[in-house]
């Protein structure tokens, strides 16, 4: 039987795309509203929202060859070779060994927090953000002539878990929150 892992097609999808701006790769959303990672620019090849939700039955199960992962991207988005080693690469970084933890049913894989995330659950939120933490977004709260920033979110390139570093008026306040990449 097949490993899986514990994730819907939604959160596969989000996965990928904050993958692929961890690894730097252009996001940018196009006229009809959908998302699209770009693989080249000069040839224009790049996989659009729809390319990934298809992508999450194929590529959902652990231990697939570069071979068969490039069959399936081709399947989904034929004549886009360019994109084939960036989908390959957010495939291992989503399957990797060190971040995932196989049960012993061989059912499922869940994708767990590194110790530098692990280490600032619950700490003040003056502690600086560990070196694999990358600023994602703030959230602001309240009325629109004294809005407050409640928290700020990181995407961590190494678990893939996000971390939420609140402020004052976050909840719980002045506190990191880490919530692991398969919720």
């Amino acid at each position: 039987m097949s490993l899986r892992f514990n994730m819907t097609k939604t959160e596969f999808r989000t996965l990928v795309f904050e993958i692929a701006r961890a690894q730097r790769l252009r996001v940018d959303e196009m006229k009809d509203g959908k998302e699209r990672i770009w693989f080249n620019e000069k040839s224009q090849k790049f996989l659009h929202e729809d390319h990934i939700d298809a992508l999450f039955d194929r590529l959902r199960h652990p231990n697939l060859s570069p071979r068969d992962i490039s069959i399936e991207i081709q399947n989904v988005a034929p004549g886009r070779p360019c994109t084939h080693k960036g989908m390959r690469e957010i495939y291992e970084k989503i399957h990797g060994s060190e971040r995932c933890v196989n049960f012993t049913n061989q059912t499922e894989t869940r994708m767990e927090v590194c110790q530098a995330c692990s280490a600032l659950e619950g700490v003040s939120s003056s502690a600086p953000p560990h070196f694999h933490l990358q600023l994602q977004s703030s959230s602001s709260g309240g009325f629109p002539d004294s809005l407050k920033v409640m928290f700020s979110r990181y995407f961590c390139s190494e678990c893939h878990s996000f971390a939420f570093r609140n402020t004052e008026a976050g909840d719980p306040p002045n506190t990191w929150i880490v919530e692991r990449a398969d919720r």
